[in-house]
Parts: structure tokens; C-alpha cells; sequence
């Protein structure tokens, strides 16, 4: 009986821990994001819309061939948020945040700056 009850609190904590998301859901590490370039799921500006993250903590993106402007600044991670810093020029900063999902970056259009040429909606992709 002993035994018995001892299993029965083992199962309910573990339950109870995923149920309320303790359980390690495979945290996001730089090493996961970094020397990957992402392509946009749609058509960009005249070709590839694709954005590199570099392991140095920066990275750049180019909204395609009739583009001719290459955005690049530094980013950042924040558990599955990562956040592109665009220093466009001494005065203009653009800021764009995505959720990392597995190969893939979800646009998360909230509090992020538009593109110059293509409108990505929220929940958009860009896939490696």
C-alpha cells in the first residue's frame, strides 16, 4: 500500500508539472539561432527575402534583388523572443521581434518596425 501511494504522488507532481509548464520545454539557445540564414515563406522585393544571424550578435537582412538597402544591426535573445536592431542610420532605429519555433522565425508584428518594401503580417515565417 505503502509502494502504491508513493507512485500515485510521483504521477500526480509529475501531472501537475506539466499541466502547469514546469517541465523543461527545450529552452532556445544562441547556438540554436546563430550561422543560419532565413528565407521569408512568401516573394520578397524582386527575389529571396532573407535575414542572417551571425554568432558575433549581429545580422543582417535583404528584402531582395530590387532592394538596395541591407538592413544589419545587433540582436538579441530573450527565451524564444528574438529581437533585430536595425540601426538604419545615427538617428533611426528600426526594431523588428520574432518567436523562434523549432527552424523557424514567426513575425510578431507587435511593437516591431514595418520593412521598406515587403509587409510581413504577424505570424508570417521565415524558415532556414
Amino acid at each position: 500500500m505503502k509502494k502504491f501511494r508513493t507512485v500515485c504522488l510521483a504521477l500526480f507532481f509529475t501531472i501537475s508539472c506539466l499541466l502547469a509548464g514546469c517541465a523543461e520545454t527545450g529552452s532556445i539557445k544562441e547556438s540554436d539561432i546563430t550561422g543560419r540564414t532565413y528565407t521569408y515563406q512568401k516573394d520578397g522585393f524582386g527575389g529571396d527575402f532573407t535575414i542572417t544571424i551571425m554568432d558575433d550578435g549581429t545580422f543582417s537582412y535583404y528584402e531582395g534583388l530590387l532592394s538596395s538597402y541591407i538592413g544589419m544591426g545587433n540582436w538579441t535573445l530573450d527565451g524564444d523572443i528574438l529581437h533585430l536592431s536595425d540601426t538604419e542610420s545615427q538617428t533611426k532605429t528600426r526594431n523588428y521581434y520574432f518567436h523562434v519555433d523549432g527552424s523557424d522565425l514567426v513575425f510578431i508584428s507587435e511593437n516591431s518596425d514595418s520593412f521598406s518594401y515587403i509587409d510581413v503580417a504577424d505570424g508570417e515565417q521565415f524558415s532556414s
